[in-house]
């Protein structure tokens, strides 16, 4: 998250001071959440969201999607938008300059960590499915070396059943392990048909307790 610009609330309204306490945005947002990557997602008196930039300028402007991000990471943030006439939900990733870098097509996505920025778990079309960010030169600048790597080792958006049964020509199939995935509002169960690829891949898939999906 970025330090230079601190939230504060008036009259039940919130804004944004820089450090020595100067007021650049004033109170005016039902919610807003600390700045990362430039931007600061806001939610206006109709639970609109939108992210802004420290000029109040609608990078993503209200409306656009029913769902994203509190915070990006590594200048990505999930987006999410609900099909007209239906509840059901459309997941997809955004860059920090509000472009769609991965289509939303998603049934769900998971928290973006960026330790895993190669093998981002989601779902498509009811199936199983792994986003390489790497692939579209997102990196965390933790090892450049092993993210270049991860980078072409797989497509932007793979199948992992796939990727598994390369893996296992000639080998006896073993049985797999059902996980779940809890989210503050969904729980969902899928395979986790990689446990070879798991071991090359030092438990790339591991999950992380620290990711959560702020949905209210």
């Amino acid at each position: 998250m970025d330090k230079d610009y601190i939230i504060f609330q008036e009259n039940g309204l919130f804004g944004a001071k820089n450090q020595t306490g100067d007021i650049i945005i004033e109170p005016q947002y039902i919610e807003m959440q600390p700045f990362s990557c430039g931007l600061s997602q806001v939610r206006n008196d109709k639970y609109q969201y939108a992210y802004i930039n420290a000029d109040n300028r609608q990078v993503v402007p209200f409306g656009l999607y029913a769902w994203c991000d509190p915070q990006f990471v590594c200048g990505v943030a999930r987006v999410m938008r609900y099909v007209p006439n239906s509840e059901q939900k459309c997941w997809g990733i955004i860059n920090q300059w509000g472009k769609v870098i991965i289509s939303l097509s998603f049934d769900c996505i998971q928290p973006i960590n960026t330790s895993k920025l190669h093998c981002v778990k989601a779902i498509q079309k009811g199936e199983n499915s792994m986003i390489n960010l790497l692939s579209l030169g997102i990196r965390s600048n933790r090892n450049s070396r092993l993210e270049d790597e991860l980078a072409v080792k797989f497509p932007v958006i793979y199948n992992p059943a796939r990727v598994r049964h390369s893996l296992e020509i000639g080998k006896k199939p073993k049985a797999e392990k059902t996980h779940s995935i809890y989210t503050n509002e969904y729980t969902f169960d899928y395979e986790a048909p990689l446990s070879d690829w798991q071991e090359l891949m030092d438990d790339a898939f591991e999950g992380d307790a620290s990711n959560y999906w702020n949905i209210d």
